[in-house]
């Protein structure tokens, strides 16, 4: 098999996790590759919109916590 390797790192810490569930419950990412039956969580892409609306939804989730 071929092997491919990115660098990654993080540039802010999301507030409050996102779960696999609570992606899948979003129909904002109903095309994100990770929500896909068959699909194995490791590194796949993600666009920007995609990565946009899961910082919005850890953003959500952490005020809800908070109040």
């Amino acid at each position: 098999p071929r092997w491919s390797m990115v660098d990654i790192r993080a540039v802010e810490e999301l507030p409050a996790p996102v779960t696999l569930r609570e992606m899948k419950d979003n129909p904002n990412l109903d095309d994100m590759a990770v929500t896909q039956r068959g699909q194995r969580v490791s590194v796949l892409p993600v666009t920007k919109d995609e990565w946009d609306e899961v910082v919005g939804m850890a953003k959500q989730k952490a005020r809800g916590r908070k109040g």
